[in-house]
């Protein structure tokens, strides 16, 4: 006898493949990695929207994450997609790590030195700290043979988000 218990979740991996209608239909919790090496991700946003949304009521949430990608990759979507959250029915947040972008809205971003390894008791970020580690990191690389080494460095553990949308 078959005995059916839980919430009978199930979780779906879907290979979009740069064909955006792959995703058409689906609903649940929808997580991109990698933004910035997605390619299509905004036209792949908005057509599994079309299936997540419905005058107004949201079925299903969508999470994307990662940085700029790499040098090959195409970000361009991701670019139009965090400094125009509103466009993708993003959460808005004031840029206020960027001087020049205070008082604009972009996607949620978290600096580098806001991260796992530097936190007190209580999981609170010790920020100061891993921003010296950070700093003499970037000292370091700068005098590397390589002019990419610290650029690539600085778009994986970014302190700003034009850092992280750097190519």
């Amino acid at each position: 006898q078959l005995v059916k218990k839980g919430k009978l979740s199930e979780v779906m991996g879907i290979i979009v493949n740069s064909n955006p209608d792959n995703v058409r239909g689906k609903r649940g919790v929808l997580v991109y990695e990698e933004f910035g090496s997605f390619p299509k991700v905004d036209e792949t946003w908005l057509t599994a929207q079309s299936g997540a949304e419905e005058n107004g009521t949201v079925f299903a949430t969508q999470y994307g994450f990662g940085t700029g990608g790499d040098s090959d990759a195409d970000i361009e979507p991701l670019i139009k997609m965090f400094n125009d959250p509103k466009a993708y029915n993003i959460l808005q947040f004031e840029n206020v790590w960027e001087e020049m972008m205070q008082g604009y809205t972009n996607s949620y971003f978290t600096p580098a030195y806001v991260n796992i390894t530097y936190k007190d008791e209580n999981g609170n970020s010790l920020k100061e700290e891993a921003k010296e580690y950070y700093n003499s990191k970037r000292e370091e690389l700068q005098n590397a043979q390589d002019p990419r080494v610290l650029p690539r460095h600085k778009a994986e553990h970014p302190f700003t988000p034009s850092e992280a949308l750097s190519q």
